[in-house]
């Protein structure tokens, strides 16, 4: 996964591994967590060691996505799951539907049978989405318009 981050005012592209999400899941599952107790949550739902757990979290932190503090090596998810989510999603999008939204949610819609339910939720967030967008560009250009007459 590739997710932007920004530091010291440069922007960082940061590419998260599978195994990498494990530890990120976690976090994002229980907020702030001891290294110790990721590494026991790990044997239970992986089989990783010890040393495998630390391993994958010392590249998270280097990567920039986690943060340690003393004392008990406490972890913290410097990323939110909706970015993400949010970078795997455009990701996915210009990868595999040369950028075109129209085809990831055709190949979404054919996977899966949707209640009216379901589609009652994605109209919602459609509309909720597109207000968001007109009210953003609606805002941006009044703001530059009083900022230029």
């Amino acid at each position: 996964m590739l997710t932007i981050v920004l530091y010291r005012y440069k922007i960082f592209y940061m590419k998260l591994l599978d195994t990498e999400l494990k530890i990120m899941n976690i976090l994002w599952e229980h907020g702030d967590t001891e290294a110790k107790k990721i590494a026991q949550i790990l044997l239970e739902e992986t089989g990783w060691s010890k040393p495998t757990t630390y391993i994958v979290l010392k590249k998270c932190i280097d990567k920039g996505a986690v943060s340690r503090r003393y004392p008990n090596f406490i972890c913290h998810a410097i990323i939110s799951k909706k970015e993400a989510q949010k970078t795997e999603t455009g990701m996915l999008l210009e990868k595999l539907f040369d950028g075109m939204p129209d085809q990831l949610m055709a190949s979404v819609f054919s996977c899966k049978k949707l209640s009216q339910e379901d589609i009652k939720k994605i109209k919602l967030i459609i509309t909720i989405t597109n207000t968001r967008r007109n009210f953003c560009i609606q805002f941006s250009w009044t703001s530059f318009y009083r900022r230029f007459r």
